[in-house]
């Protein structure tokens, strides 16, 4: 039987209480695979921290919370309808009728192509806009841990005063004001710890795209561990992360491994928030501004959807989506 705490804390906006519990691991798994997550006394995994595009000047001493986007180098059109909505009004500390309370950088995180044109033009509009990290693996699904502990040794290197650093993929949408004001609200407590929607008693899949073989990982079941699309760090354990990243066997799915794994090789605390990372359904996309809210994020949205969701916060008004016509 899998054990979660009590709520711990809570914190209440427009009638609206966001909540997070403390999770643990089932009892079989600490006994039984206690020895595997302890760091190995030598380095057996390589960090792959060498960057060939970052920003000059990353963050200032203001900056609160990092946000790192995972992008495909080509995936152009992406950042610019990002950097058209949410992004653009973040990094100015606007909200559609709002100032938000602390100050974030968005940054958006990439792997390299055989491709020289896309790296020219990757690294052209690196040079516009001063916000693509970009590391030196290629990129892809299972490199995605090195994007991941790339974009860590990175926030480590040049934004280790910062409270939070949050990892976020391109297709999911954050209804910031709400979820800053409930970390600067806690922040005293959210120390050494990993946010997310945690699954409990994860089993290991022996097929699909989630794959993993027992010379991989020689368990059944997984350390509970938060969605990939949307998790916070707090950057005080981010370094340790890092470093306890060597001394553990590689492994693939980067969502496990730093929020699973390492998080309870550390003895980090995870807290997990029911209201992050729900799936995208079409009646789903006037939740960001009906009452009361009861969503902090979605995934799995198109470009088109990011903009629509957008303009409904924009504008205030709750409009169903409706794919256009091409």
């Amino acid at each position: 039987m899998y054990v979660i705490y009590s709520t711990i804390l809570s914190f209440t906006r427009r009638g609206k209480t966001l909540s997070y519990t403390q999770v643990a691991d089932d009892f079989w798994l600490d006994s039984v695979a206690s020895d595997f997550f302890k760091p190995r006394s030598s380095v057996i995994s390589t960090l792959h921290d060498r960057l060939l595009i970052h920003p000059v000047q990353p963050c200032n001493s203001a900056t609160y919370m990092i946000i790192l986007v995972f992008s495909l180098p080509e995936d152009f059109l992406w950042r610019k309808t990002i950097r058209n909505t949410w992004s653009g009004a973040a990094k100015k500390n606007r909200w559609p009728r709002m100032h938000l309370r602390v100050h974030v950088e968005v940054f958006f995180i990439v792997g390299q192509r055989e491709s020289s044109l896309i790296f020219e033009t990757v690294k052209e509009e690196a040079s516009r806009h001063h916000d693509i990290i970009m590391g030196d693996f290629t990129d892809s699904y299972r490199n995605l841990t090195y994007k991941t502990l790339a974009g860590l040794s990175w926030v480590s290197q040049h934004c280790s005063h910062t409270k939070f650093v949050m990892k976020l993929d391109q297709d999911t949408f954050v209804d910031l004001p709400r979820l800053l004001s409930f970390l600067s609200s806690h922040d005293k407590e959210l120390h050494n710890s990993v946010i997310g929607k945690f699954y409990s008693s994860p089993l290991v899949k022996s097929e699909g795209k989630w794959k993993v073989t027992r010379s991989e990982y020689p368990f059944s079941m997984y350390p509970a561990f938060a969605g990939g699309p949307c998790y916070i760090i707090s950057t005080d354990v981010v370094h340790q992360i890092l470093q306890t990243s060597q001394h553990m066997p590689f492994f693939h799915l980067e969502d496990v491994l730093v929020t699973g794994i390492i998080a309870k090789t550390l003895g980090l605390y995870r807290y997990s928030v029911e209201q992050l990372q729900n799936f995208y359904k079409n009646e789903s996309l006037c939740a960001f501004i009906e009452r009361p809210k009861t969503q902090l994020s979605m995934t799995e949205l198109s470009r088109e959807k990011i903009r629509h969701v957008w303009k409904t916060i924009v504008t205030d008004i709750c409009i169903p989506f409706k794919k256009q016509s091409v």
